[in-house]
């Protein structure tokens, strides 16, 4: 785990040796402010190519024993590191390493770039393409995108543009987060819930469209990102639990 220069890196191995082996590896590189979202992740010859594809089969091979294994083992064993290894070294972090700060990760030749990487190429067997990460023009179910490129817009002065992405984020989600924090009042604390999380982070950002002085809204523009920022690296995993109020 990594924060630099407003982003968040995080590799994480989900699972154990013991039993079977690790079970994936789930890694995301994101604005600090976001949650890890796919939209403007890794272009797709890399998080679907074939070196992904490699690295995803036959996990089970790495396990935890006092049992003796024999060479061969050990050479699966050491050729599924290796498989794990090329995946991070080739593709995923030369990918990010290009991506040094905020500025870069939402600029729009980035953007452009990953739509046009969204199709991969055919697949030999099948004449289908490898990967399609193109959802049809559909929107996203949580309206993860307003928020983030809501929050980047009113950073940006865009306030106009920012506000309507964020209102737009808040009315889709208003009637499901009032009656999930009925049942759960903390949800907005809770890292396991990344739709709370969003929508109480994009709530304080919307707040300060209320503050009618220009000069007063963007420094709170300011203050709202660095209070949102300081929950967010508890909830990235980057520093110890910590709480805001829910009023």
């Amino acid at each position: 785990m990594r924060e630099k220069n407003g982003l968040v890196t995080r590799i994480q191995f989900i699972g154990y040796f013991r039993g079977g082996g690790y079970e994936a590896m789930f890694c995301y590189f994101c604005p600090l402010y976001a949650i890890q979202y796919g939209i403007l992740g890794l272009p797709g010859h890399i998080s679907q190519g074939e070196n992904f594809q490699r690295m995803q089969r036959d996990w089970g091979v790495i396990q935890y024993g006092m049992e003796a294994v024999d060479v061969a083992m050990v050479e699966r064993i050491n050729r599924k590191f290796d498989d794990i290894l090329i995946y991070l070294a080739d593709g995923v972090l030369p990918e990010w390493q290009k991506i040094d700060s905020l500025e870069t990760y939402l600029a729009e030749e980035r953007r452009d770039y990953l739509k046009a990487t969204r199709t991969g190429p055919k697949d030999p067997r099948t004449g289908r393409p490898m990967w399609n990460l193109d959802q049809g023009g559909k929107e996203d179910p949580w309206r993860a995108d307003d928020y983030l490129f809501g929050v980047w817009d009113l950073l940006n002065g865009k306030e106009t543009e920012g506000y309507a992405r964020l209102e737009k984020c808040v009315g889709h989600n208003s009637d499901y987060m009032k009656e999930r924090l009925k049942g759960f009042p903390n949800a907005c604390n809770d890292p396991r819930d990344a739709m709370a999380v969003m929508y109480r982070n994009a709530q304080l950002f919307l707040g300060t469209k209320e503050i009618p002085d220009a000069e007063k809204r963007r420094d709170r523009i300011r203050e709202t990102y660095e209070e949102v920022c300081r929950f967010m690296r508890y909830y990235h995993g980057l520093a110890k639990k910590t709480e805001r109020n829910l009023e």
